[in-house]
């Protein structure tokens, strides 16, 4: 009996053994690994950015300037999110490449454009990863593999801070 027949005929419930069947396996250790790490930047971003900024004697206002630059991300992702030949994976990989430049930069001139691109591209992958997450499971574990992966990604926000801390 295939997996679709025993979804439809009800003989398969939801739960988190079901996201790590041999059907889902791929798709909740890619949508894991994606949330844990851009929780993980994204929340230790906000964690750095006084201190980056209050040693190089730089005023809230870069700070303020810095988060201004996610703004324009929403307009972009309406526009890119149902492109046919860009889509969400694309989409995906791209923005956590651009994201993970723009950080790199960052560390050697910590200009605010930089933090700015980067804030910008961790908001597109947000944006990118709710859509992408929610399409990536059937009906039966859509919520339940939303929450988990979710879960995941604030997993990694909540250990950032005990790791990026004392090396500050």
């Amino acid at each position: 009996m295939s997996y679709y027949n025993k979804t439809f005929e009800g003989k398969e419930k939801a739960s988190i053994k079901s996201l790590f069947n041999d059907y889902y396996f791929k798709t909740t250790i890619c949508l894991s690994l994606a949330w844990f790490s851009i929780n993980f930047i994204y929340f230790g971003q906000l964690v750095v950015l006084p201190f980056i900024f209050g040693k190089a004697k730089k005023s809230f206002s870069s700070y303020a300037y810095t988060v201004l630059g996610e703004a324009p991300s929403f307009l972009l992702s309406i526009l890119l999110v149902d492109r046919p030949n860009f889509g969400r994976k694309n989409s995906l990989k791209y923005f956590f490449l651009l994201s993970s430049a723009m950080h790199f930069i960052f560390i050697f001139k910590p200009f605010i454009i930089f933090s700015s691109l980067a804030r910008f591209f961790m908001k597109m992958c947000f944006q990118m990863l709710y859509p992408c997450t929610t399409e990536s499971y059937g009906t039966l574990n859509r919520t339940l593999g939303f929450g988990f992966n979710s879960a995941i990604g604030r997993l990694g926000a909540t250990i950032m801070p005990y790791l990026i801390l004392p090396l500050i």
